[in-house]
Order: structure tokens, then C-alpha cells, then sequence
């Protein structure tokens, strides 16, 4: 049986010993099909152990009954397998043999599959006659096409102008043109801390003051505390 393991046992009276001269006593024998239920993982389980126990008892010689009864009964029924095995090394070639072809290729086509007649019309134009209709040529039916959409209609809003580009801000500095001049000088004093850049301390104040001309590099150093010393002289004498 599938998935289930089997178990003989056989018991005799009369069984010879080693030698001829020894005396027959009786014996006993237990085939298992698994050896794998008195395992230590299965042998506590589906009383695998009670199992041991009666198969020991038996083979040391207790009086121990099997009851046919108890067993199951519920086998499937023997079926005899063929050896495949063997039968694969016999293995015997099969040509199939066709049927011959007529001569006559018209008896081999089917042309009552698809096939455009007029037998059928008198019937249909009889019909108009006990139905009572008046027979009438077909006419062209216009088709009528369904649309989803509003028909078309004018604009009567103004048109949309477009509205100038904004300015480039990322091009202007805007600290430099928005912040005070003190707040300027005391930035540019925190920059130039070392006394090798004096020269161009001295431009880029008199070009934050408004002594410089349009290009900075017109002027030099020395130009631009001219200018300076001149404008307080013009401011204490009163000319400005």
C-alpha cells in the first residue's frame, strides 16, 4: 500500500540448526518494511514505541496473538506492472502506411462548405407577396454618426496677450544695490583683513562711496583718495 509501511511475521516448530546432529527447535521472524519508525524521530510518534515493544516480546518467545481483525482491510487491488525496464531494450521501428491518392484532384475538394447562388431569390421575392409588402429596390441608407463633442462655435473672448518675461535678478547683486554703504564698507573690511591687498581695499570703497568712475579700472589707489581728500576739503570750506 501506498505511504504505509509493511510488517511479516512467521513462526515454525521444526527448524534445523547449524549441523545435521543439532536438534530442531522453533523459531521465530519479523520482516519490517521501514526501518525508519524505530528512527529516534519517529519512534515516539504514532506509537512507534508500543510497536518495538510487541515486535520484541514476540522475537524473545511471549505468547503474543496478532487479531486479523484489528487490521486494515481498505487495501487497493493488485495490479500487475508491465517491466519497462526490459521492454525499453525491445524497442521495434513502425512505419505507418498512407492511404494512395486518387488521380482525380476535383473528388478531393469540398465546395459545399462556401458557396454564392441565386437559388434562393424567387423564394425571397414570394415572400413579399404573403406578407403583404410591396417589393421596392433597396436604397442607400445615410449613415448617422454619433458626435461626442459640441459642435464648433467662434471664439468671442479676447485674445490673451503675453505679458513681458520677468527681470533677470540672478544677474544683479542685490546686496550690493539694496544695502546700506556702511553695511557695505563693514563687509568689504571683514574680506580685506591682510595689509598686501590695501590697493584694492582702497578701489572697491571709493567705488561703494561713489568716487570711481564707470569702469574700475580707470582708477588707481591713489586717484581714489585724491577724490576723497578733495571732497572733504570742498565739504569744510562750503563750496559743495
Amino acid at each position: 500500500p501506498v505511504d504505509c509501511p509493511l510488517a511479516a511475521a512467521w513462526e515454525s516448530d521444526n527448524i534445523m540448526g547449524r549441523s545435521h546432529n543439532d536438534k530442531k527447535r522453533p523459531g521465530r521472524l519479523i520482516v519490517v518494511g521501514s526501518s525508519d519508525i524505530f528512527a529516534d524521530d519517529w519512534l515516539d510518534k504514532e506509537e512507534n514505541g508500543k510497536l518495538c515493544d510487541v515486535f520484541f516480546r514476540f522475537l524473545l518467545g511471549e505468547n503474543i496473538e496478532f487479531d486479523s481483525s484489528q487490521g486494515r482491510s481498505d487495501f487497493e487491488e493488485k495490479e500487475c506492472v508491465p517491466d519497462i525496464s526490459s521492454l525499453a531494450n525491445l524497442v521495434k521501428s513502425c512505419i505507418q502506411e498512407n492511404e494512395p491518392r486518387t488521380r482525380d484532384y476535383n473528388s478531393m475538394l469540398c465546395t459545399k462548405m462556401f458557396e454564392i447562388h441565386n437559388d434562393c431569390i424567387p423564394d425571397v421575392i414570394d415572400l413579399y407577396k404573403r406578407l403583404n409588402v410591396e417589393y421596392e429596390p433597396l436604397t442607400l441608407v445615410r449613415p448617422h454618426f454619433e458626435c461626442p463633442h459640441p459642435p464648433l462655435r467662434m471664439s468671442t473672448h479676447p485674445p490673451r496677450m503675453m505679458d513681458p518675461p520677468p527681470p533677470a535678478l540672478e544677474l544683479f547683486d542685490l546686496d550690493e544695490c539694496f544695502s546700506d554703504v556702511r553695511v557695505r564698507l563693514s563687509q568689504l573690511t571683514n574680506q580685506f583683513i591682510d595689509d598686501s591687498d590695501l590697493e584694492d581695499y582702497v578701489q572697491e570703497a571709493g567705488w561703494i562711496i561713489g568716487l570711481h568712475s564707470k569702469d574700475r579700472l580707470q582708477m588707481g589707489a591713489k586717484d581714489v583718495l585724491y577724490r576723497a581728500c578733495a571732497r572733504i576739503f570742498e565739504h569744510k570750506c562750503g563750496l559743495v
